[in-house]
């Protein structure tokens, strides 16, 4: 994965992700699926059918998780929040 210096807050988040891999053993890795100046998102692997895929975007002030298992999408949830507070 690679980082941006042109958006801090993104880069916490993604450090952030990446520390729960040392805590956390359910959560194998993590992918970075996309990324530009003011948005994110990744995949937080849990096996070869779950994931957790993360979307958050710094212009916007938001955050979005959603807990997919087998291509669908079991559960959501949105943050209207700043995203260094998570």
């Amino acid at each position: 994965m690679s980082f941006s210096e042109k958006n801090p807050m993104l880069d916490d988040l993604l450090q952030e992700a990446q520390s729960i891999l040392h805590v956390h053993a359910f959560i194998r890795s993590i992918v970075d699926l996309d990324r530009t100046d003011n948005a994110l998102r990744f995949r937080m692997i849990i096996d070869d059918t779950m994931f957790i895929q993360v979307y958050a975007n710094s212009t916007k002030q938001k955050c979005n998780f959603a807990l997919i298992s087998l291509g669908q999408r079991i559960f959501g949830r949105f943050l209207g929040i700043e995203i260094r507070e998570l």
